[in-house]
């Protein structure tokens, strides 16, 4: 069993000379040769770095230079941890396809998608959005993320514009009331220009056969439509990638 050195966090010749003993020269390694102290210093400080750049990050940074194996992981820029999906170089996680956020798979949900759910309060990880309250949810086969309307979906307190058509019935054989004038003066039609009346003084009667006609008022408020306020939704199937 090995022990954490307490010296992990030295760089060797961090201050010192360094010098790239070149790519051909990693591949040979040491022969019988007094190798340059920049040499030497460059492959240290190498190795010291990296050892602390592992106990700082705990998974390396991800770089372009680097051939990823599947299954591979590396930390992005973004702070996130990675996993490859499939061998690759250069393609960087966090805007490729060849890598998947650690714990998570190809079919998790994406940063800053909206989802229904039937609960008191949003899960871990999720935000409640407040922008819409008291609103029924339309569902419609055009772009989602609509919403419109006025009124509550649950108080119904408006009438609809609409038209009233009336009948009468009335049997055939009935009466109506006339008022008696008295000391009155009439228009050529018959109408009393002057005088008084005593109310319910005399009643003319129509008989089964005397067809007339009854004018009939009806007082009608115009109304208002009833638009509640709702949020559009769109029913979507998962397919598999």
């Amino acid at each position: 069993m090995t022990t954490k050195s307490n010296y992990i966090t030295r760089i060797w010749a961090n201050a010192g000379t360094k010098v790239d003993p070149t790519a051909n020269k990693y591949s040979v390694g040491w022969v019988v040769e007094i190798p340059p102290h920049e040499y030497a210093n460059f492959v240290l400080n190498n190795i010291t770095q990296s050892q602390a750049h592992n106990n700082e990050e705990g998974i390396n940074k991800w770089d372009g230079a680097t051939q990823y194996p599947l299954a591979a992981l590396a930390k992005d820029s973004d702070g996130f941890i990675y996993k490859a999906n499939a061998a690759n170089i250069n393609h960087q996680p966090s805007v490729s396809n060849n890598w998947d956020r650690w714990g998570e798979s190809k079919d998790a949900v994406t940063v800053g998608t909206s989802m229904v759910f039937y609960q008191a309060l949003a899960p871990l990880g999720w935000k409640k959005d407040t922008t819409k309250d008291n609103h029924m949810l339309r569902v419609v086969s055009t772009a989602g993320g609509g919403s419109g309307g006025t009124d509550s979906p649950i108080l119904n307190n408006k009438v609809a514009v609409h038209t009233h058509e009336a009948t009468t019935s009335v049997a055939p054989n009935h009466s109506h009331q006339e008022n008696l004038w008295t000391n009155s003066n009439y228009t050529a039609e018959g109408y009393p220009i002057a005088g008084t009346y005593i109310d319910g003084q005399a009643r003319k009667s129509t008989l089964g056969a005397g067809a007339h006609d009854h004018d009939v008022t009806i007082e009608s408020n115009a109304g208002s439509n009833w638009t509640p306020k709702y949020a559009d939704m769109i029913i979507c199937v998962y397919e598999g990638t």
